[in-house]
């Protein structure tokens, strides 16, 4: 079983009692029917403010999923979840899939910023409001299929072969890390990380070139 961890940002703060609960049931019933599902385990984490996801995000924690509402009705500065996704793209994690969503009509959603979610590669664009809890977690579930193929090939490398790698550590940019940090780096899209996926790409390449 693959976790996925799905980081939720939105200033309302019932999220936690009122939609992930729901979110959690409505997975095993979609679980049940679709079995490409069945091997991911969802985890989710309520944030309620930009500052806050922004703070989360920079202490290095590991994000597949991230969930933007548009409006912030707690961001003095007039921030809106197309500023946390353009921040997100450029500073933190150009791999995660980003669901960005509004609980208004998306014509609300002013032609311009459509075209910064675009160009900083949201997943999808959902009208919230006529979208019920079943349609929205069928949603993530389609985002946590689509993460990383490398991460996707290595964990399932990972769940063959743990017993005879679990205690091997391998060196990166002059560091020890044990297989499953590996996974995380590139899951972070961190320097590590990019390094990680360097290497594996040339070997790649390497060993199936016929000289």
């Amino acid at each position: 079983m693959f976790s996925r961890k799905i980081l939720l940002v939105d200033d309302e703060a019932n999220i936690e009692k009122l939609f992930i609960p729901s979110y959690l049931e409505a997975a095993k019933e979609i679980k049940k029917q679709n079995e490409r599902y069945s091997q991911y385990d969802l985890e989710f984490k309520h944030i309620v403010s930009i500052e806050d996801a922004i703070k989360y995000l920079r202490t290095q924690a590991i994000v597949d999923v991230l969930i933007i509402d548009y409006k912030f009705n707690n961001e003095r500065n007039g921030r809106s979840g197309v500023d946390l996704t353009k921040f997100v793209r450029e500073n933190i994690n150009k791999h995660c899939r980003v669901i960005f969503y509004t609980m208004n009509e998306l014509a609300g959603i002013p032609p311009e910023s459509y075209v910064q979610l675009i160009n900083n590669q949201v997943f999808r664009i959902v009208d919230k409001a006529n979208c019920d809890d079943l349609e929205f977690t069928k949603i993530i579930f389609e985002a946590v299929a689509d993460c990383d193929v490398i991460v996707n090939s290595l964990e399932k490398f990972w769940m063959d072969y743990k017993e005879v790698f679990e205690h091997y550590k391998y060196t990166f940019m002059g560091e020890e890390h044990k297989f499953s940090d590996i996974l995380n780096h590139i899951r972070m899209d961190d320097a590590i990380g990019k390094a990680i996926i360097d290497k594996l790409v040339h070997k790649a390449l390497i060993d199936s070139v016929e000289v």
